[in-house]
């Protein structure tokens, strides 16, 4: 395995080949139902598994089996044949039979796991979800209708959002006749905004939890 070393000689960091514990497998796939997505396997017991998918990539998959047409920027749908059918399709994805979907990718990275729990016939993998995103994308026909509205956008989301707002959204229980946060809640409520290469995003964050907003000015399919 490579490894990047400091190299006191030349005081700069030089790439170094040396042997480490494998203490991850991952596994990469273009899934015919999920499209593109990776599984990582821990490689000592209980062999913990961890799949990341794109639900996007997977829409795009239900839309190529409906012959419906797209443009798909990076990870953006910039323009949709039907969007009404496009998001009855997305929201199927929430209906799938996931552990099947799950286990054969299971089946595919650790062949053994059946294997190597048979002494424990009862002990089987369950899944969690341990990280998930939704996002919700409004397509605008021409960049310049854009450009003229997002200011206005920016200008709400950092004036007109307060804390308690940010923790209600983000799924905090904050009652609206008090206004009282739980003295249990520690973490701290940040609204920032960023200038970025591909646009500008502004991010509501509470704790772990967050929600952003980002413009991206993309190119358009004809």
């Amino acid at each position: 395995m490579i490894s990047v070393r400091g190299d006191a000689q030349h005081k700069r960091l030089s790439p170094v080949l040396q042997q480490r514990k494998c203490l991850h497998l991952y596994h990469y796939y273009e899934h015919p139902i999920l499209g593109r997505c990776h599984l990582r396997l821990q490689s000592w017991y209980p062999f913990t598994v961890d799949v990341c998918l794109n639900g996007r990539a997977w829409l795009a998959r239900q839309m190529d089996a409906e012959k419906l047409a797209y443009c798909l920027a990076d990870n953006c749908f910039v323009a949709l044949q039907d969007p009404v059918r496009a998001q009855a399709l997305a929201d199927a994805q929430v209906q799938a039979d996931w552990p099947q979907l799950l286990q054969e990718l299971l089946q595919q990275a650790h062949p053994l796991h059946t294997e190597i729990l048979s002494p424990l016939p009862a002990l089987h993998y369950y899944w969690t979800v341990s990280q998930s995103e939704y996002a919700t994308d409004l397509i605008f026909k021409k960049a310049e209708a854009l450009q003229e509205h997002y200011p206005a956008f920016l200008h709400h989301a950092m004036h007109n959002f307060q804390s308690l707002d940010v923790m209600r959204f983000l799924g905090h229980r904050v009652p609206t006749t008090t206004g009282k946060v739980n003295g249990r809640f520690k973490a701290q409520i940040v609204t920032d905004l960023k200038h970025r290469a591909e646009g500008v995003r502004i991010k509501h964050r509470a704790g772990a939890t967050r929600s952003k907003f980002i413009t991206s000015m993309r190119g358009f399919c004809g």
